[in-house]
């Protein structure tokens, strides 16, 4: 579990740093709501297949560059 919150943690650093994006936009983005999106950036809630393809897509390259 501490590899995945360690995953998160960089993946919000992208969200906020690169992509400049809240919680609420990169929800509505993905479909949820951002209540949700904020589980799964605590580790609180892990997202389906489907929705952890649209947050890939989403993130694009910026992922592999900054990981």
């Amino acid at each position: 579990m501490k590899t995945y919150k360690l995953l998160w943690k960089k993946l919000r650093k992208i969200r906020v740093e690169v992509l400049k994006l809240s919680q609420e936009a990169t929800a509505y983005k993905i479909g949820v709501t951002r209540n949700t999106y904020n589980r799964y950036e605590l580790g609180y809630a892990t997202p389906s297949p489907g929705n952890l393809v649209k947050i890939v897509d989403l993130f694009g390259q910026t992922v592999y560059r900054e990981c």
